[in-house]
């Protein structure tokens, strides 16, 4: 007698990767491809198999975002800082003096902000 078919393990070979057909798991499985089509027809496997990169893409979009408005926060907070630092040194007369200073300024500046940021 042959032994079980490990259809949760085929299903979950077939949904991890959005190459994986059908095909490929009888042949992993040593299934009988129609057989296997049959079944995963009658249980909407390849809809689901959409279903699950459809959600993982809109997850992963949607945790990008969020993490690219938390970096967009943080660099508007710390523009805020250095604005309001370098209006201190304005009002206690500490300008460039030349075209060199500012040059060098705006370096450091900038610098500063990649080092903060990572």
């Amino acid at each position: 007698m042959r032994d079980m078919i490990p259809w949760s393990d085929v299903y979950g070979y077939f949904i991890s990767s959005e190459v994986i057909t059908l095909r490929g798991c009888s042949a992993k499985y040593g299934l009988n491809y129609d057989s296997l089509r049959q079944k995963a027809s009658k249980e909407g496997w390849t809809w689901k198999k959409k279903q699950v990169f459809k959600n993982g893409l809109m997850l992963m979009e949607s945790r990008t975002s969020d993490e690219i408005a938390k970096r967009n926060l943080a660099q508007i907070q710390y523009a805020r800082i250095l604005l309001m630092k370098a209006a201190e040194a304005v009002k206690k007369g500490i300008v460039p003096q030349n075209a060199k200073e500012i040059r060098q300024w705006i370096e450091t500046g900038v610098e500063i902000e990649r080092k903060a940021l990572g």
